[in-house]
């Protein structure tokens, strides 16, 4: 975990983010269903936006959880001011060229939730 800390550090001082916020989901049953750090940045010309490095840690292949974390954050950036929640969570649409059905169906459930897919094969991303 120490190693994990250290790496966020440095991206968080490099990218210029000054707040963190870690956030957890639990089930009926307390277990820990979803946890996500997410660093805030102010722009110029977008304001505040959000960035959760690899997204949520999570099953993103629960909707049900998906369309909670989304309504959950999007009240927590009403709070903070936020105007963008960007992620890129480690769900790959194609390996060596061929389409991954997991990651589709991700990728439709985070789309229909509002999220937007960046194409740029340089930086896949989703932001709402």
């Amino acid at each position: 975990m120490s190693l994990l800390a250290t790496e966020y550090a440095g991206l968080r001082d490099s990218c210029g983010a000054r707040n963190c916020r870690y956030y957890c989901g639990f089930d009926e049953k307390g277990e820990t269903v979803l946890a996500v750090l997410v660093m805030e940045r102010s722009l110029p010309v977008a304001g505040k936006i959000w960035y959760a490095s690899s997204g949520a840690v999570c099953d993103y292949s629960n909707t049900e959880l998906l369309k909670e974390f989304t309504g959950f954050i999007k009240e927590e950036m009403k709070k903070g001011g936020a105007t963008c929640f960007i992620m890129d969570p480690p769900v790959a649409l194609r390996i060596d060229g061929e389409d991954q059905a997991y990651g589709h169906e991700v990728h439709k459930s985070l789309t229909d939730l509002g999220y937007e897919l960046n194409p740029s094969i340089e930086n896949y991303t989703y932001k709402h």
